[in-house]
């Protein structure tokens, strides 16, 4: 069947088509027609009729040619239920369309069967592989879902993971959901002004939170501040109560409307605010000290000046106003603290209880494993299994014990009993012996035959002491040296060793074994007692504490021992606390059960390694140790006469400097000149005071008055000044003990904060404080701190705060050309060579 369309309209116009909406509309109404009663529904029409006008346009017909070159247009627009009666374009002459419909059957007279595509049934459950990336990508939609029932920390780890979870898991739903789900819905609910996102990474998250701390391993969150910091930044953020007595008296109320915490005797946090019902994980409530948040206590002062005033003409508000207006900040306050209770407890107690629980889980599994090895054949004895260290790991995991770990215990059990054994039998044998016949051993005999000290590679040992000794004097008579007294202790044992090591072995001492000797631990020891301790007994007691005092080379110093003057302490120290469990320490590790009871360092048994574990107190700890490879020794920095720092200098006469007698504002323009350098608080508070001082005396000859420094501390609580002037030592307590031989008072053991020091001062003693008050560095410290890399804007401040006088010399040979980086150093060690000359 064939349809012949002619337009007349077009004919009439010439050859080619004109308009071609028109030759469309026609062509449309020619396929509808053919169709019959199968006319499509109107939105299907429409949408058939724009796709046809889009083919049409992207192939315009020609009649004077081939009408349609395209024969196959229609085919693709057409719906897919009128594909049975869909017509098919053929060629025609020009101005005519035809269409022809095509068979909607197969041979057998049976319309064609569609072939459905079924999916593709796994045989198996697809491998998760750790080398291989899985193909199927799970839409965001179901991560939404899978994010609600996981842990707090997985999604703060996926947030790094890519941009499409970054995106999702901002949505606050997600974060509670997971919360609820994890800890139950009587969770407390985040404190005001905290999203569920960040009070999550509270309860779970590590680090600490303080701007420039690099401490990753902070986990205690301090509930009162909504802040998890280290002890550290902790200290440096809180001021306490007794800190705020001149604050106190001029603003007694500003309590009643920051929450406050508890310390105890020690300076360990312990809870916020006043529990009415005391928890059963709080302690006593004894000696505590109660402390402010300082950047709490700064805006609760301006929010009390700011309101106090009336913004109209500057008069104070009426007495009720103020009243008013204490009392909703007091409930706003009391509402915080008490919701904030709530998050400290739970917190307290789910740890508490899951320590309580991880013990009795150890305890089931140290009697569950004992039972099953008792019925063994033969049975595993409970002290058999203590020599087991597979055993050790297992009842260390805090988790109920269960058929399944016994399983997987077994096999290294049984692998591990017969070295269990020997050790067992060696260990009853070694106390039968003691026991009876008190026998001694090869280390006792080693130890009771080096005490007498005339081996012969003890003699060799102490004649080549002698010699890298000798170097090492300027004068034997003066008892002088040609190195500093903290190198020298140190540069003895480390000559000593190079000198031993490259000694030929013909020259070398034979062991007894056969060899030659290796130097043990115990030639340090007598090598200390008997060439160099008695070579300082002449020394004030400055030098050999110079000389003498050691540290741990791997432990900070908070955590690691104190600093001896016998360094022996520091060697027990590391046999003790590192060797067991520190692989740079292996080499010190001597098991204890094979050592006799009354030794408390093997020096017998330990050789010398090339580099002691001791640290001089002027070398950096980095908590890394190698006891083998070369190590370039750091010797202890040329001394540098402080004296003349601030010589030939004078506080800067600047316009824009406050006046003289206004000691608190020149301290502010002293801390705006040192804002962006990167030098420590304490050699701030030690400029800053000086240039202060400096002020106030050119306007008045006498020292400053206590109430200088309430206002100092006032205006640094307020501007929200932290470092400077908090942490420093009563220098006459300092002085006084050291002459009276005391260390019991707590203003000489550790760093005070500024109010506490302040009332001390003024309570105690009554020398002028600008003397006395600070143990602040000396100068030859600031004049090594300046010296440092990096601190060309310290000095550069230096310059501005104490320029030059007039008439002050400087070094011609320190004059030199240079970049600007380095004329202030130039400068000020030109200052330096000709005040010391």
């Amino acid at each position: 069947m064939a349809i012949r369309c002619d337009d007349e309209a077009t004919n009439a116009k010439g050859d080619d088509i004109q308009n071609y909406d028109l030759y469309l509309q026609n062509a449309f109404t020619a396929a509808q027609s053919a169709l019959g009663h199968s006319a499509l529904p109107q939105p299907e029409q429409d949408d058939w009729n724009v796709t046809c006008a889009a083919n049409f346009h992207d192939s315009p017909p020609s009649l004077a040619g081939n009408p349609l070159k395209r024969k196959d247009d229609f085919d693709t627009v057409l719906p897919p239920h009128a594909d049975a009666k869909r017509p098919r374009l053929l060629n025609a002459g020009p101005g005519h369309l035809n269409f022809s419909l095509p068979t909607p059957r197969n041979k057998g007279g049976r319309p064609p069967k569609q072939k459905v595509d079924k999916p593709k049934e796994l045989s198996s459950l697809p491998t998760l592989r750790s080398n291989k990336q899985v193909k199927a990508e799970i839409p965001l939609d179901i991560w939404d879902h899978v994010f609600r029932f996981s842990p707090l920390s997985f999604l703060i780890r996926a947030r790094a993971i890519s941009r499409g979870f970054r995106r999702r898991l901002t949505y606050e739903a997600t974060w509670r959901a997971a919360r609820m789900y994890n800890y139950g819905p009587d969770h407390p609910a985040p404190p005001p002004g905290l999203t569920e996102q960040q009070y999550a990474d509270l309860l779970v998250g590590t680090g600490c939170q303080n701007k420039g701390c690099n401490d990753k391993k902070a986990r205690k969150t301090y509930w009162a501040f909504q802040r998890r910091w280290c002890d550290r930044c902790l200290k440096k953020n809180v001021i306490t109560k007794l800190a705020c007595s001149s604050i106190l008296e001029k603003f007694p109320r500003f309590i009643e409307i920051i929450p406050h915490v508890r310390f105890d005797s020690w300076g360990h946090y312990q809870w916020v605010g006043d529990y009415p019902d005391h928890p059963t994980w709080q302690k006593s409530d004894e000696f505590q000290k109660t402390a402010f948040l300082r950047s709490d206590v700064t805006k609760a002062i301006r929010a009390i000046e700011e309101f106090g005033e009336s913004p109209a003409n500057g008069v104070p508000r009426p007495e009720h106003e103020m009243e008013s207006w204490f009392q909703t900040r007091k409930a706003a306050n009391e509402e915080l603290v008490c919701h904030l209770q709530q998050i400290e407890n739970w917190v307290e107690t789910s740890k508490r209880d899951k320590l309580v629980a991880s013990a009795e889980f150890r305890h089931q599994r140290i009697d569950f494993f004992r039972e099953k090895a008792a019925a063994l054949d033969p049975p595993i004895l409970a002290e058999l299994l203590d020599k087991m260290p597979s055993y050790l790991r297992a009842i260390a995991i805090s988790s109920k014990p269960t058929e399944n770990a016994w399983r997987t215990l077994l096999p290294k059990l049984e692998r591990e009993r017969d070295e269990a054994q020997m050790e067992l039998l060696k260990e009853l044998n070694r106390q039968m012996d003691q026991r009876l016949h008190g026998f001694l051993d090869a280390y006792q005999w080693l130890e009771y035959e080096r005490k007498k000290e005339n081996r012969h590679e003890q003699r060799f040992v102490l004649d080549l002491a002698d010699a890298v000794i000798s170097r090492l004097v300027k004068s034997e008579k003066e008892r002088t040296l040609n190195v500093a007294e903290a190198d020298f202790v140190h540069l003895a044992f480390r000559n000593f060793y190079e000198a031993y090591q490259s000694t030929p072995d013909r020259y070398k001492p034979n062991a007894d074994g056969g060899g030659k000797y290796c130097l043990l631990m115990d030639d340090v020891r007598m090598i200390y007692e008997k060439r160099l301790k008695p070579f300082m007994q002449g020394w004030k007691e400055e030098r050999i504490r110079a000389a003498t005092s050691v540290r741990c080379p791997v432990c900070p110093v908070k955590d690691g021992p104190p600093t001896h003057q016998d360094l022996f302490k520091v060697f027990q120290h590391v046999f003790e606390r590192h060797a067991p469990k520190m692989a740079e320490f292996r080499d010190f590790h001597v098991p204890r059960d094979e050592l006799p009871l009354e030794v408390a360092f093997p020096w017998c048994r330990i050789e010398w390694p090339r580099n002691l574990p001791i640290l001089p107190l002027h070398h950096r700890v980095t908590g890394k140790w190698d006891l083998h490879s070369p190590m370039e020794y750091e010797r202890e920095p040329e001394h540098i006469d402080g004296a003349t720092l601030f010589q030939n200098r004078s506080a800067s006469k600047h316009p824009d400097t406050p006046s003289p007698l206004n000691f608190v504002d020149n301290v502010f323009y002293a801390l705006a000149q040192l804002e962006h350098t990167d030098l420590p608080d304490k050699f701030k508070t030690s400029m800053v005071s000086e240039y202060a001082l400096l002020k106030y005396w050119e306007g008045c000859e006498r020292h400053p008055e206590e109430d200088v420094l309430a206002e100092l501390q006032l205006a640094l609580v307020r501007g929200g000044v932290k470092g400077v002037f908090e942490g420093f030592r009563c220098r006459a307590c300092c002085e006084q003990a050291k002459r009276e031989g005391r260390t019991n008072n707590k203003f000489i053991a550790r760093g005070k904060p500024f109010g506490e020091l302040v009332q001390h001062y003024f309570a105690t003693h009554r020398d002028p404080w600008p003397e006395k008050m600070m143990d602040l560095p000396a100068t030859e410290a600031l004049m090594t701190a300046l010296r440092e890399p990096g601190h060309a804007a310290a000095l550069a401040a230096f310059e501005r705060l104490f320029p030059l006088n007039e008439d002050a010399e400087i070094d011609p040979r320190l004059q030199g050309e240079g970049d600007e980086e380095n004329e202030s150093f130039r400068r000020l060690c030109g200052v330096l060579e000709m005040g010391s000359k």
